[in-house]
């Protein structure tokens, strides 16, 4: 993982020198709270990244690091019954009435699997792959993330699994594998591809 170092920071905002690879829109954790950020400007050996916490305590001297990946949010069926921040991540009262810092993402959550599909069907984006029942009892479906076409190559049985776990695996024509879970992460500046818009009314 990238390194920086902050040698300025303003309210949520802030600069730090590095030598490694950052880019643009990438998650970052910022001082020893690990409060998360987002790299939003790359100038020579300096990054300028927004943090979405409240940064007091935070100094020049303190670490920034990359996780390698997009800022993204966690789609899935842990998600109806919650309450959440901006991006996704659970409030509850449990640790106090006030948010506390380096909140993370929601934890995997189990839900009742019921397969749709069997070995050598076709999926493609947008496909059931199974029914998903949670705790609260509401009905839901898996589906086939945005970008996958191919065949599955395996699919478990009927039961309980936790929401990251692989429950199904298509194999496209050239042979790469895709495993699906009941939920996946997407990064929160790609909007989510759709087939058609229906009209509100």
């Amino acid at each position: 993982m990238s390194t920086a170092t902050i040698n300025w920071i303003s309210g949520p905002v802030l600069r730090a020198h590095t030598n490694d690879m950052f880019h643009i829109n990438e998650a970052a954790l910022v001082g020893k709270q690990q409060l998360l950020g987002e790299v939003i400007r790359i100038e020579q050996n300096t990054i300028v990244a927004q943090v979405y916490e409240d940064t007091s305590g935070i100094q020049p001297g303190d670490q920034v690091v990359g996780q390698g990946s997009a800022l993204s949010v966690k789609l899935g069926p842990g998600l109806l019954g919650g309450i959440f921040d901006g991006l996704l991540r659970p409030l509850h009262t449990d640790t106090g009435y006030f948010i506390q810092p380096g909140m993370t993402l929601p934890p995997c959550s189990m839900a009742e699997f019921t397969p749709l599909l069997e070995s050598g069907n076709e999926a493609t984006q947008g496909s059931m792959v199974g029914r998903v029942k949670t705790a609260q009892g509401r009905m839901q479906y898996c589906l086939v993330p945005p970008g996958i076409n191919g065949k599955v190559s395996s699919i478990v049985e009927a039961g309980n699994y936790h929401d990251e776990q692989v429950v199904c695996v298509i194999e496209e024509d050239n042979g790469t594998q895709h495993d699906i879970c009941m939920s996946h992460h997407w990064p929160v500046r790609q909007p989510r591809p759709v087939t058609e818009r229906l009209p509100t009314w």
